[in-house]
């Protein structure tokens, strides 16, 4: 999945809505964290991630469990 996303849209911004336990999944995949972690971070309803894919860089976490867009 996250191979031909990338590959279709190596210049955009893509967008994945997903729950939470995905949230993390894909989170811990991409960062190299081992999945028995992924409930070390909170990961509220409605939240934004934001990572940074650019290669031939590792993958940055830019953002986390933001709620701002929510006003609270």
């Amino acid at each position: 999945f996250l191979s031909v996303a990338r590959h279709r849209h190596s210049s955009d911004n893509v967008s994945i809505v997903a729950h939470g336990a995905v949230n993390r999944v894909l989170i811990c995949h991409l960062l190299g964290v081992a999945p028995d972690r992924a409930f070390c971070f909170e990961q509220e309803n409605a939240c934004i991630n934001r990572l940074a894919l650019e290669d031939p860089f590792p993958p940055k976490l830019t953002m986390l469990n933001s709620t701002i867009h929510l006003g609270g």
